[in-house]
C-alpha cells in the first residue's frame, strides 16, 4: 500500500499493532500510525505530504474531494458535489441545510361572532380578527445532540512509512 493510505479497522490500537508487527509505542518510524493528529516526525508521509501531523479523524466522516485528477474533470451528480469545495485536508464543520417551515394558523368563528371554547381553538372575535397564536413543536424519537446519518464506529490508521 502507498504512503498516506488510510484504512478503517475493527482492530483497536493494541490489536492493530500486533497485526502489523509494531512493537512498543507508535512513533514516526512505525509503518502505520493511528489517525489521531499525532506528529508525523521524520516519516515518509511527512516528506511526501509536507504535513507535520497525521490526520485527526476521530469523530468525523471522510468525504472525497470534488476533483481527484485535474486532467479528468468528470461531472459530479447533483446532490453529491460539495458546493463549498473546501481545501484538501481541512475540517468542514457541521451544518444544517438552509430550509424553512411554514405554518398556517386559523381562528374559527362561532355563529354570530360570539366566540366559543374548544380544545386548541380560539375565536377571531376574541382577537379582533387578528391571529395572535403561535405554534411550537419539539423533537422526539431519534433526537440527539448532533445531526448524523446512521453510522458504525471504526478505528482509522494511516500508512506513514
Amino acid at each position: 500500500m502507498p504512503i498516506g493510505t488510510i484504512v478503517s479497522s475493527f482492530l483497536n490500537s493494541d490489536q492493530f499493532k500486533r497485526a502489523v508487527r509494531v512493537t512498543g509505542d507508535w512513533d514516526d518510524q512505525s509503518e502505520w500510525n493511528p489517525c489521531d493528529g499525532r506528529l508525523a516526525g521524520n516519516s515518509e508521509y511527512k516528506k511526501l505530504s509536507d504535513r507535520v501531523n497525521v490526520p485527526d479523524l476521530r469523530g468525523v466522516f471522510l468525504r472525497c474531494v470534488n476533483t481527484i485528477d485535474p486532467s479528468n474533470q468528470t461531472h459530479i451528480p447533483d446532490g453529491q458535489k460539495n458546493d463549498e469545495e473546501p481545501a484538501f485536508g481541512v475540517l468542514q464543520k457541521d451544518a444544517f441545510q438552509i430550509h424553512a417551515h411554514a405554518y398556517t394558523g386559523r381562528h374559527l368563528e362561532a355563529d354570530g361572532g360570539g366566540g366559543f371554547n374548544g380544545s386548541g381553538f380560539d375565536s377571531n372575535s376574541n382577537h379582533n380578527g387578528a391571529w395572535e397564536g403561535g405554534y411550537t413543536s419539539s423533537n422526539s424519537g431519534q433526537s440527539k445532540f448532533e445531526t448524523r446519518p446512521k453510522n458504525l464506529s471504526v478505528f482509522y490508521y494511516i500508512k506513514i512509512n
